[in-house]
């Protein structure tokens, strides 16, 4: 039987342990490799994959990081400021089409296979005209379809300074279709708008573009648009896909001219090496092609603000739980 005095003395024993079992509980549980640090993530000016940086930044979040929104930068800043160290990494780096200083480590991949790239031109121009071949637009009656009133044929091309501009005019330039095409540049997004609303006005389109992209998600390579292909012989480093929908020309593969690409997140070196959870985070990440289209569907049926894509990262991530925290554990390895 307890007395008095006993009772006493286990309340006073307990009320002295209390305090210590709960100051170890709560610090085992807020022991994460990212507390008190922050990761500062930057993102292309593109907005076709900003979903896959909040992915990010949830993932980073889990691990006790401080992830401020990400920063909006066009391309070659965009890896100028995470060499300087302004920013730490960036994703939706499409390798080999772009032009990483080899200052920056690139983590992946990610994304594989990437994105398809090649050149398009609209369905009904190219079955009007029977435009199969890349090549075709060498000859000045076709070449002068997508003219405008000129001779040259205009094809939408690739922003100033992305790494797809240097391969696109070389490309034509060692094929001679420099001397038939004229590349118009400036801001991709615009153009790509601008060639939709041509092609929703009836006149034909010709442009550089990549799947999927808000080009070719609103209209779609097979449905509204064409993969125009090359010949055998014209490009050195194909992308040959079996059975590629919207391909233009017969047979059982589809050379485009454009390299197989795979898609990267690219840090500054000394953030990886002072970071090592997040970096295996990077590593363990993957994702399939077919969800970055069928997130830039929803963009397409109007969910594009910020918010939209906030949430739709958090229905990735909770379609995919199972994996999300087999990544968060390998990152804890």
């Amino acid at each position: 039987m307890l007395t008095r005095r006993n009772t006493m003395k286990l309340l006073a024993s307990t009320l002295v342990a209390a305090p210590v079992l709960g100051a170890t509980t709560s610090a085992f549980a807020q022991a994460k490799p990212g507390d008190g640090k922050q990761i500062k993530i930057a993102r292309a000016s593109w907005d076709t994959f900003w979903f896959g940086t909040y992915i990010l930044q949830k993932g980073f979040q889990e691990l006790g990081y401080t992830v401020p929104e990400p920063t909006t930068y066009t391309v070659p800043t965009l890896f100028q400021v995470i060499e300087q160290g302004d920013a730490d990494l960036t994703c939706d780096v499409i390798v080999p089409l772009a032009i990483v200083p080899e200052s920056l480590k690139l983590i992946g991949p990610f994304m594989n296979p990437g994105s398809i790239n090649g050149y398009l031109i609209d369905r009904k121009t190219a079955e009007e005209h029977n435009i199969k071949y890349i090549s075709d637009l060498k000859k000045p009656e076709i070449a002068k379809i997508f003219s405008e009133g000129g001779d040259k044929a205009k094809m939408v091309g690739p922003n100033p300074g992305w790494g797809s501009e240097k391969f696109v005019i070389n490309q034509l330039k060692e094929t001679g279709l420099d001397q038939s095409i004229e590349l118009v540049q400036g801001e991709y997004t615009i153009l790509s708008a601008d060639a939709i609303s041509r092609f929703k006005a009836g006149k034909p389109i010709l442009a550089y573009g990549w799947y999927p992209n808000e080009l070719t998600v609103t209209l779609r390579p097979g449905q509204d648009l064409v993969w125009l292909a090359f010949e055998e012989g014209q490009a050195d480093a194909a992308y040959a896909l079996p059975n590629l929908v919207g391909c233009s020309a017969d047979g059982p593969v589809c050379n485009t001219g454009n390299p197989s690409t795979q898609y990267f997140v690219a840090a500054n070196p000394k953030w990886v090496e002072e970071n090592p959870a997040a970096a295996k985070f990077l590593e363990a990440w993957s994702m399939d092609l077919e969800d970055r289209v069928k997130q830039n569907d929803l963009m397409r049926a109007g969910e594009k603000r910020d918010s939209d894509l906030k949430r739709h990262a958090e229905q990735w991530i909770a379609a995919h739980r199972s994996d999300f925290d087999k990544w968060i554990a390998a990152s804890l390895g």
